[in-house]
């Protein structure tokens, strides 16, 4: 028998809830809510208070909701459905903190660790950028790893109006500007770390878009291992174990090595060399390491990269006492068995290794 708005009005008076009554009836919240107004509206008692609870919480809106499908979700079907997301969204932004590159001589090679471009600031020094660029594509010998691109990138969110109206290039522009340059660097270029302008200032505020991110070289989002092979075709390889992060935690007045310390304490502590930047002002430390891990590696390097950003930026002359330093820490390895030499510059590399 069909359910009539008096009915229904009995069991609201009983304390019951739409959800309740719908079940007690065989109708939905929804649908015994609109008789019950039309026949209150029709039986002319609109002053009549309802009882407590007339309005649905949120859990039982939704629990009306599922209960009006067709077919309600399985929990392992919402699981699969996560799980395939979760698959296509890592096929597109893929997040690994390992990788590995092998370089085919017979010769030594360098290294070179590049950070903090400021490609767009009108305080960085371009002219020094090109010879650099030209330098490291002039000499087969140089490979590269991009310690964070920090572009100037300042949006309109930024904290300081000066850096966002000053950008000598637009943001678009200077990320346009990085991936002409890195597709130059393509076959030199060994890998690339996220960093706090580029990647995480717009994660922060438009998500992980990626405008930098590509899939043909190493790109560690946060921190990663880079593992350099040198050897001739066939081997034998001598390996490099690289600790890479543009910034990580930790910051000391008295030790600009502090964060690259503290990978070495907290990620891997057996590797060759621990690499950041951020800072703007290049480091260089080594030490005597002797561990049954690695038996014919007796040094560790820490290395702080400089900057391209040198000039009187005020922000930076406000807050850190003076702009940036230029500086492209070097390494040279040597293939088939395991050599390292330090130098603080491309330019040094060459003249010292002609």
């Amino acid at each position: 028998m069909t359910a009539t708005g008096k009915d229904i009005s009995n069991l609201r008076q009983q304390g019951l809830s739409w959800p309740e009554i719908g079940n007690e009836l065989d109708l939905s919240s929804e649908a015994a809510r609109s008789r019950w107004r039309r026949w209150h509206t029709n039986r002319g008692k609109r002053d009549e208070v309802e009882p407590e609870q007339e309005e649905p919480t949120r859990l039982e809106r939704w629990r009306e909701h599922l209960d009006r499908l067709d077919a309600q979700p399985d929990w392992r079907e919402l699981v699969e459905h996560a799980r395939r997301g979760a698959e296509i969204q890592q096929s597109y932004r893929p997040v690994f903190n390992r990788a590995t590159r092998r370089i085919i001589t017979d010769k030594p090679i360098f290294l070179s660790f590049i950070a903090d471009l400021h490609l767009g600031s009108p305080y960085a020094q371009y002219q020094a950028f090109v010879a650099t660029t030209d330098l490291l594509l002039g000499d087969n010998r140089f490979y590269t790893s991009v310690v964070g691109p920090d572009l100037e990138t300042a949006f309109a969110w930024f904290r300081s109006a000066d850096a966002v109206l000053n950008q000598v290039l637009a943001p678009w522009l200077q990320i346009e500007l990085f991936r002409q340059w890195l597709d130059e660097m393509l076959p030199r270029c060994t890998s690339i770390c996220g960093d706090n302008h580029t990647d995480e200032r717009l994660e922060r505020h438009l998500g992980d878009i990626g405008l930098v991110w590509r899939d043909d070289i190493p790109y560690f989002r946060t921190w990663g291992i880079l593992t350099v092979e040198v050897g001739p075709e066939g081997g034998p390889f001598a390996e490099y174990e690289i600790v890479l992060a543009h910034k990580y935690k930790g910051h000391s007045i008295y030790h600009d090595l502090q964060p690259a310390l503290r990978m070495m304490r907290d990620i891997y502590p057996i590797a060759d060399v621990y690499c950041t930047a951020h800072t703007h002002t290049p480091f260089h430390m080594d030490r005597v390491f002797y561990a049954e891990a690695r038996p014919l590696k007796p040094r560790q390097h820490f290395i702080v990269t400089g900057t391209f950003k040198t000039g009187p930026e005020p922000y930076s002359m406000r807050n850190f006492g003076g702009g940036g330093i230029l500086g492209i820490p070097t390494l040279a390895l040597w293939p088939r068995e395991y050599k390292l030499q330090y130098f603080k510059s491309p330019e040094m590399a060459v003249e010292v290794m002609p």
